[in-house]
């Protein structure tokens, strides 16, 4: 099966998965994208065959971007102290925030027990 972005004509990656009915992107495809697919096909008694479709993905009304306290660059250089919380400060309000929290991972050397708030 090839996948391509019709803007860029760049190859979209992905695989199947096991079953081999269902095949998916290992890329982010981005907001707005236009995709076509195209798949040949050969059953079990030799039979080929073809077919196309086009996708689009939804364009948000609205995106909201996160700033990161402390900044990556100061953890970087020092790490965080003992009880200094991480803050993402977004410049839109958040409406949907467990959706957010269930995205959100921190991993630590050696590993510590923490929560969202």
């Amino acid at each position: 099966m090839d996948v391509t972005n019709t803007v860029s004509r760049g190859a979209v990656t992905g695989s199947f998965f096991a079953d081999r009915r269902r095949w998916g992107s290992s890329e982010a495809l981005g907001y707005g994208a236009h995709d076509a697919i195209s798949t040949a096909t050969q059953n079990t008694a030799g039979t080929t065959g073809s077919a196309t479709a086009a996708i689009t993905t939804i364009t948000p009304a609205a995106q909201a971007c996160a700033s990161l306290i402390p900044a990556p660059a100061t953890v970087a250089r020092g790490g965080i102290g003992v009880g200094q919380p991480i803050v993402f400060r977004f410049t839109r309000p958040v409406t949907n925030k467990v959706q957010v929290r269930a995205h959100l991972h921190v991993t630590s050397s050696p590993p510590q027990a923490g929560a969202w708030y």
